[in-house]
């Protein structure tokens, strides 16, 4: 009797068409690459400032904190990252920062969420709200301490910085325009 086996895939034995055995579960030599993790710029100088998509936000304490998007009474709420020489942004935790996109305006920068566009209804903390509508942009300035300070456009002096003033971690707030605050700084994505 002729044996009807021998292109079935019946034989446990039979190696398959690469040349490996079908039933080797030797992992050892697992060739499958970790998957690479996003590697960031730090944004702290004018000439690095485009149109894109950013993360956005700034340290406290030698913490620093990036917008996660939502409002907490007028404030942007953050979420806790380190960042290294690599250029890896590592989350502290469960929450994680949103992109924002920089859309060109006359001498400065709509700041776009997902919410909508970033703008402050008076100067002052706890005055920051999302429209759907590109009501002010913010104008980017040098910081003495490297990274910027945004104003927003208009007739209100109001500035964002990150405040240490929340319960829980600091957050995106603004401030009277006159106030001393902290940089703000972008990264963006290395392509």
């Amino acid at each position: 009797p002729e044996d009807d086996t021998e292109n079935n895939g019946d034989n446990p034995n039979e190696e398959n068409n690469d040349g490996n055995n079908e039933n080797d579960d030797n992992t050892e030599n697992d060739d499958t690459p970790e998957p690479q993790q996003d590697i960031f710029v730090k944004i702290e100088n004018l000439a690095q400032l485009s149109e894109g998509e950013y993360y956005i936000g700034g340290y406290q304490d030698g913490v620093l904190h990036l917008a996660s998007g939502g409002m907490n009474v007028g404030h942007c709420n953050t979420a806790q990252y380190t960042f290294a020489d690599t250029g890896t942004l590592t989350p502290a935790g469960e929450k994680e920062a949103v992109t924002v996109t920089l859309e060109k305006a006359t001498d400065g920068y709509y700041i776009h969420f997902d919410e909508g566009y970033l703008t402050a209804t008076a100067a002052g903390p706890g005055k920051l709200i999302f429209s759907d509508k590109k009501i002010n942009y913010w104008i980017f300035s040098a910081h003495p301490e490297g990274g910027f300070i945004l104003r927003q456009s208009g007739d209100i002096d109001v500035q964002l910085i990150i405040s240490p003033k929340a319960k829980n971690g600091s957050l995106l707030r603004s401030i009277a325009g006159d106030e001393e605050g902290n940089a703000i700084i972008l990264f963006r994505k290395n392509e």
